[in-house]
């Protein structure tokens, strides 16, 4: 018959045995966590850096952008047209033939310009905190 001492011994030794095995699970359990996070922080990564792509492939280069905005003759200030089915023009938004726009500098030195009152009211009713923010809204 065995001891009370071996009996202790062999009951401690199998209480040590499952907590080691707990602590395996657990340790597995956060491995197995960290890796599925990882995992999903790379696809994340991945997906914004492709749809950012997808977004600037259409967009015209930087060194561009001064001769399309041009205000006199840019090709991006031209009207918006909008078509039907057989091509004929329905709409046109913003036509210059039919309102001419003329390029109004706000500098004083010409003497058509923009009075800085009326900028400065413009920015006001637009946006009353333009010159206190950053630059954006959240």
């Amino acid at each position: 018959m065995s001891s009370t001492l071996t009996i202790l011994r062999n009951r401690r030794k199998g209480q040590n045995d499952s907590d080691a095995r707990l602590r395996r699970g657990s340790r597995n359990t956060l491995v197995g966590c960290g890796f599925f996070i990882s995992l999903f922080l790379v696809l994340l990564i991945f997906s914004l850096v492709l749809g950012y792509q997808n977004l600037i492939q259409d967009l015209p280069p930087v060194e561009n952008l001064e001769i399309l905005l041009n205000p006199r003759n840019g090709s991006l200030l031209q009207p918006t047209r909008i078509y039907d089915r057989s091509g004929e023009n329905l709409v046109k938004v913003f036509a210059p033939e039919d309102s001419p726009r003329r390029y109004i500098p706000l500098g004083a030195e010409n003497p058509q310009h923009i009075p800085d009152a009326l900028a400065e009211a413009t920015i006001a009713l637009a946006d009353p905190d333009f010159w206190q923010n950053p630059g954006y809204h959240l």
